[in-house]
């Protein structure tokens, strides 16, 4: 088994002592082997994390709604250039009915500048018509701009429409359950879901203003409860890199034949689907495949990183990813929002490039911990 005690040192080291993180969540599997799943200090109120504990995932959970949109793909019910209009009734005569399900999940809609905090306070029921009042400003440009929320929401729509139930179903139906995930993956919860894992949501902090605040509102029944495709998934990271090792075995040929994606799906949705280009929502230079992050040393997750890796991370903290040239999985989460590209403490890119030099798959090199 190799020896992470040097990654696993700096994990703590920034929640001890560089102030970005009261805690961490993380999973490592290299191969058939699970190497890291644990977890070390507090959530935003205080209470210990363990492996079980439940992150919402925001930004980084979009891969789940990605994998259920592809699965309709594979049923032959969609394609990835079928368009809004097609699927959604009431939007003749509108751009937004051109809008492709490609160009929704690889941020090329138009659909960008809006926010999840912008729908916040309204009800559930009136947020996909809300987000429907909408145009696209420049459609099928070839460099994708970072859609936060609308496009999103749009793909949750096309998953009502198209299996005739609820996006939140689906997604534990045709994702979770085959990969025997429903028990580590949430897409919001029932009463029944809430009431027996109310006690593992883990309470997030910002630690970005000057006093920290607790991002109370993610544990209670009233948030956890929404069906929001756009930021809404709870998970462990044992939950997510069990989600990225169950796509490790659709590109390996390992998976259950019945079981999630065929390669040949996945490897079209991992590739670039855009230009790499300036996103200036992201505020750097990177690409999107069709549901995922590609490209990912764009996207501060190290430089040793290979090229055909894939998943996704967040803005301020950390998420998950698949590198199929080192047969890698991993899932980090952090209980501290930082910002990425402007902390002085943080060092994202440096945590992953120990991890690959621990893991034996970079030459070592001396590492000087920022500490």
């Amino acid at each position: 088994m190799p020896d992470v005690s040097r990654w696993l040192a700096e994990l703590e080291d920034d929640r001890e002592n560089r102030q970005v993180a009261w805690g961490w969540q993380a999973w490592v599997q290299l191969g058939d082997a699970v190497v890291v799943d644990d977890a070390r200090g507090i959530d935003g109120v205080r209470r210990p994390l363990t492996p079980d504990s439940l992150h919402r995932l925001y930004c980084v959970g979009r891969p789940f709604t990605a994998v259920a949109v592809a699965t309709l793909v594979e049923a032959g019910r969609i394609g990835f250039e079928t368009r809004l209009g097609d699927i959604v009734d009431g939007l003749e005569n509108r751009a937004l009915a051109d809008v492709t399900v490609a160009q929704l999940l690889c941020h090329r809609s138009g659909l960008h500048g809006i926010g999840a905090g912008a729908f916040a306070v309204m009800r559930e029921s009136e947020r996909t018509d809300a987000v429907l009042q909408f145009e696209p400003r420049d459609p099928g440009a070839p460099v994708g701009i970072y859609d936060e929320y609308l496009g999103w929401r749009l793909l949750g729509l096309i998953v009502d429409e198209v299996s005739g139930g609820s996006w939140r179903d689906y997604v534990r139906d045709a994702v979770l359950v085959p990969m025997g995930l429903e028990h580590e993956v949430f897409p919001g919860f029932d009463a029944e879901q809430f009431t027996a894992n109310s006690e593992r949501l883990a309470v997030n902090v910002d630690l970005t203003p000057e006093t920290p605040v607790a991002m109370l509102g993610d544990a209670t029944e009233l948030v956890a409860r929404q069906a929001e495709p756009a930021v809404g998934v709870y998970s462990s990271m044992r939950g997510l890199g069990r989600f990225y090792a169950a796509l490790r075995g659709c590109m390996l040929g390992t998976a259950a034949p019945s079981s999630i994606l065929t390669r040949a799906t996945l490897e079209q949705m991992a590739a670039p689907a855009t230009e790499r280009g300036w996103d200036p929502l992201m505020e750097r230079e990177c690409a999107y495949g069709l549901g995922f992050m590609v490209g990912l040393r764009d996207q501060y997750f190290g430089t040793r990183v290979s090229d055909d890796a894939f998943g996704h991370g967040g803005f301020r903290d950390y998420g998950g990813f698949y590198d199929p040239a080192h047969d890698l999985v991993v899932a980090i989460q952090y209980v501290g929002l930082v910002h990425v590209d402007r902390s002085e403490a943080l060092r994202r890119d440096e945590r992953f490039d120990l991890l690959y030099e621990c893991l034996g798959l970079a030459p070592a090199e001396d590492y000087e911990s920022v500490s």
